[in-house]
């Protein structure tokens, strides 16, 4: 019973505390490409389905994307990390083609919109992630 209490004070507030870190994350990502890149267009009219798009696309980076980077990690650990960045543009590029509130036009966009999605997730992941000591 004392593994539980310490899954139920440890584990399960930390995972909660990185799905809301993942959303925040993502929907200041999305508006920021959307905001400075040319061609990466967000309906923000309807709140509820940009809500669905933002948590739709980080169910995908939290569940989908490490199984695809596990299965790709060698050429992962070849390309020096740089496939990170095919990875996080197919994974926008799927979003996009199911989603009728987003929408990218043409590679640049995709890959301006992904690097600004990536930075944006990396820093506001470390401001929130830093380990705290006890």
């Amino acid at each position: 019973q004392t593994h539980l209490k310490k899954l139920q004070k440890t584990i399960i507030p930390a995972m909660i505390r990185h799905v809301i870190t993942a959303l925040i994350a993502n929907t200041v990502a999305f508006l920021a490409a959307a905001y400075f890149v040319a061609n990466f267009n967000i309906d923000t009219t309807d709140l509820i389905a940009f809500a669905a798009l933002i948590g739709v696309f980080t169910l995908i980076t939290l569940v989908i994307r490490p199984i695809i980077k596990f299965v790709l990690s060698p050429i992962i650990v070849l390309t020096f990390g740089l496939a990170n960045i095919a990875i996080n543009a197919g994974l926008l590029l799927i979003v996009d083609n199911y989603s009728q509130y987003l929408t990218i036009s043409g590679l640049p966009a995709l890959l301006y919109g992904t690097l600004i999605i990536t930075i944006i997730n990396v820093v506001i992941g470390f401001v929130f992630h830093r380990p705290t000591v006890h």
